[in-house]
């Protein structure tokens, strides 16, 4: 990931997901963000917590007050994720016919290191 930020262009978005906003890692990466000029967003819970203050924009969920024991964690998740592809969806329909052109060079990049591997193991 942060070989990707180094690379990413000056008008990329970084997008930090944390449930509760204080993961070392997800709080790093986001200063990285920052200092190299990218655009920042998180999806916490709805809290005051770290990655939230850093971001450019935070986006908050419902806290699911999760047990000890992260039987909760289930339900955070399926909250991010959905979160998560509504954006997409409404991202990709912004510019539909460029945005399928990526996807269609993604799946057949894909497609070709998923037959390489088969072939690979084929042949151990």
């Amino acid at each position: 990931m942060v070989a990707a930020l180094a690379i990413a262009p000056a008008d990329a978005v970084y997008f930090g997901i944390s449930n509760s906003g204080e993961k070392r890692e997800a709080n790093i990466l986001m200063e990285i963000a920052k200092k190299s000029g990218k655009h920042t967003i998180s999806l916490t819970k709805d809290s005051d917590n770290s990655l939230s203050r850093l971001a450019d924009v935070a986006l908050k969920m419902a806290d699911t007050n999760e047990a000890p024991l992260r039987s909760g964690a289930t339900v955070s998740l399926l909250m991010q994720m959905y979160a998560i592809d509504i954006l997409f969806y409404h991202f990709m329909t912004k510019q539909y016919q460029e945005n399928i052109g990526y996807l269609e060079l993604s799946r057949t990049a894909i497609s070709e290191f998923s037959d390489l591997m088969r072939e690979k193991e084929k042949n151990d």
